[in-house]
């Protein structure tokens, strides 16, 4: 459950932060919440059955989290504060004399 709990906070923040593109925050939540199932059902890893079936997608998912962000990384616009002055250096500079 640590997990889970770590995993949800995780996606959430990406999902509000558009760090990576809304469907693979949302993709992330799905997962989570099917291995949550996963983990109520008290189903064993070791016994392959339709259970089983229910952590397919986190798996799927952390490796193509990982590639994605190999490959594009975060989203630059989303790094930049929206707040931050002007780079011309033309905010605050006041009155010229």
């Amino acid at each position: 459950m640590p997990f889970a709990v770590g995993a949800v906070v995780l996606y959430v923040l990406l999902y509000r932060t558009r760090l990576v593109p809304r469907f693979i925050a949302v993709w992330g939540l799905v997962a989570v919440a099917l291995v949550v199932t996963f983990n109520l059902t008290g189903a064993d890893v070791t016994e392959f059955g339709p259970t089983v079936l229910l952590v397919a997608p986190i798996i799927l998912y952390e490796f193509f989290l990982a590639g994605w962000l190999i490959v594009k990384g975060f989203d630059e616009k989303a790094l930049t504060p929206s707040d931050a002055p002007a780079a011309d250096g033309a905010a605050g500079a006041g009155p010229s004399s």
